[in-house]
């Protein structure tokens, strides 16, 4: 009776009510979800196809992976990212984001699969030629860079200040961009200061963003539930790349388990990918990243 009011929430296109019935329904492990999900993978809406591809990942059944290979060759940007990182997390095969792998892989397969396991997944990696920040593939053409500028961005790492290392990075990424994408910057210490008030378009824009990248210097303290949720107002975001040597000290909110619930609470519609790096073990980076889709970078 619970997956029969699940299945129908799930198909009611409304978010508040279709993204938490999938992931229930990802939780109890129904295979009889696939067909609803499959149905939901055509809407229009981003942020529902997104819930029902992870959805699928965690059944892992032979007919989910059957859906999660029919739909890369449909998806682009983002939804590609996810579709990939699907099918690697149900399969454990490392096939990236390239749909005829994907498929001669699932033809030759199919009969005998069987889910992955811890030691599959471990041995996974991603094998697409793409651009990469910190190793986190970057396919979106929508996304918000948030960057700590905090003191302690200051102190080495591997006989560089992580501040220079997070600007070269930066800096390498932004100019491997496609001509079509569009991004902002976001900067944080105490204070949250964003670049535009809009995603732009990287191309026409790259000389005056690397300027400001180079400007950049490490002051005052760490507020990242602010950076986070103004990240939050771009509306056409659909990804998010956090970078912070530290754990949050200032803002809004500085408790890490409430600034979890919060950002699960606002994103919960929005289904943004938010990817965490790390200079240093931060099981905060870590949870936000892995509760939000996204992955988790731990420099050394």
């Amino acid at each position: 009776a619970t997956k029969a009011v699940l299945l129908k929430l799930a198909d009611s296109h409304k978010p508040g009510l279709a993204i938490p019935a999938m992931e229930a329904l990802g939780e109890l492990g129904a295979p009889e979800t696939v067909p609803a999900l499959e149905k939901v993978l055509k809407t229009k809406e981003w942020p529902l196809r997104v819930a029902a591809l992870r959805t699928l990942s965690r059944l892992r059944t032979r007919e989910a992976v059957d859906v999660l290979v029919d739909r890369m060759a449909e998806e682009q940007g983002r939804l590609l990212a996810e579709t990939g990182d699907a099918l690697e997390r149900a399969t454990g095969k490392p096939f990236g984001y390239a749909p005829g792998r994907w498929k001669e892989w699932w033809a030759a397969n199919r009969e005998s699969f069987q889910p992955a396991g811890p030691a599959d997944l471990a041995a996974a990696a991603a094998a697409a030629n793409v651009t990469t920040y910190y190793g986190v593939p970057v396919l979106s053409g929508r996304m918000v860079f948030c960057t700590d500028i905090s003191g302690s961005m200051a102190d080495s790492s591997g006989g560089e200040s992580r501040m220079n290392q997070a600007k070269k990075e930066l800096s390498k990424v932004i100019g491997l961009l496609p001509k079509d994408a569009q991004i902002n910057l976001i900067f944080f210490d105490d204070r949250v200061e964003s670049w535009h008030r809009q995603l732009v378009s990287i191309r026409p824009n790259l000389a005056t963003a690397r300027a400001l990248i180079d400007k950049l210097a490490p002051r005052g303290r760490t507020n990242i539930f602010d950076a986070l949720d103004a990240a939050f107002q771009h509306k056409e975001a659909d990804t998010i790349y956090l970078l912070s040597d530290g754990d949050p000290t200032d803002g809004r909110l500085t408790d890490p388990e409430e600034i979890l619930r919060e950002i699960r609470r606002m994103n919960r519609p929005r289904q943004i990918a938010i990817h965490a790096v790390s200079f240093g073990p931060s099981w905060f980076m870590k949870a936000l990243a892995l509760q939000n889709g996204g992955r988790y970078v731990e420099m050394k």
